[in-house]
């Protein structure tokens, strides 16, 4: 949808591809047109984020995407990457009202509100006047993103259940210190994990120190054939859900606002 409505014939799409969700929606891009990857982590594991200087924006690119969580290697940006004074495109599904996120440094910022907002189903977009004005032709009415703001987001029946709730997270956002008080609790609690992870070299973190995601904490054990003991042990004593995305392997703890610190 994206690259529908930003990118013009001739044009490319340079992405920064950290993980599975920036690989897939570079592939989506693809279909659409001249998409590319500035920079992939690959061939390492996805271990590390970009830093400014280590890619080069296309001087055509309509636009730059970059995921700012990646769930599945608990990496993460913790700065405003490079785009090279293009259009910054951001997929913020996994950490949006976790962490500091620039709205006025981005044209779309759009957010599947199933992992800190609300249940799936929802999708929170935020749009740039420039995003709004590029008035590209022929895209289909519901992929449209002027369908949607001429029409107060109801231009189809929406999902009343998941705006409710999307409302009801925000309201407890504010009465337990707002933004602020959500990203130094985020904070916090990754800080506990990783600080154990590092006591021993029992533990083996996934992502590189300066990358590493507060919201999805990923690490191997020395010994791997001891991976299901352990999870069989944690999930005896109340914490559950903590095996590793299939893709990946290993143990992986996600620390959205519902877990408590």
């Amino acid at each position: 949808m994206t690259a529908l409505n930003l990118m013009e014939e001739g044009q490319k799409a340079d992405f920064l591809v950290t993980g599975g969700w920036s690989q897939k929606a570079l592939e989506e891009a693809s279909r659409v047109g001249d998409a590319s990857s500035v920079w992939d982590d690959s061939d390492n594991g996805f271990r590390s984020v970009p830093q400014d200087g280590d890619y080069s924006i296309s001087e055509d690119a309509a636009y730059v995407h970059y995921t700012s969580n990646n769930t599945l290697y608990g990496t993460q940006f913790h700065h405003l990457p490079d785009s090279g004074g293009k259009p910054r495109v951001v997929d913020a599904s996994s950490d949006i009202c976790g962490v500091q996120l620039d709205v006025s440094a981005h044209d779309v910022i759009y957010a599947g509100a199933q992992k800190n907002l609300g249940p799936s189903g929802v999708t929170l977009v935020i749009l740039s006047p420039w995003a709004l004005s590029r008035g590209i032709q022929g895209i289909p009415t519901m992929l449209d993103y002027h369908t949607h703001v001429s029409k107060g987001s109801m231009f189809n029946t929406p999902n009343t259940f998941g705006i409710f709730v999307l409302d009801r997270v925000f309201s407890w956002i504010e009465r337990n210190g707002g933004l602020e008080g959500a990203i130094e609790r985020n904070r916090a609690k990754a800080a506990l994990l990783y600080n154990e992870l590092d006591r021993s070299d029992f533990w083996r973190p996934h992502a590189h120190g300066g990358s590493r995601s507060v919201m999805n904490v990923t690490w191997r054990l020395s010994d791997e054939d001891l991976e299901g003991a352990f999870l069989a042990e944690a999930a005896a004593s109340g914490l559950g859900g903590l095996k590793g995305h299939r893709s990946v392997g290993g143990i992986r703890a996600s620390m959205y606002k519902r877990m408590p610190h």
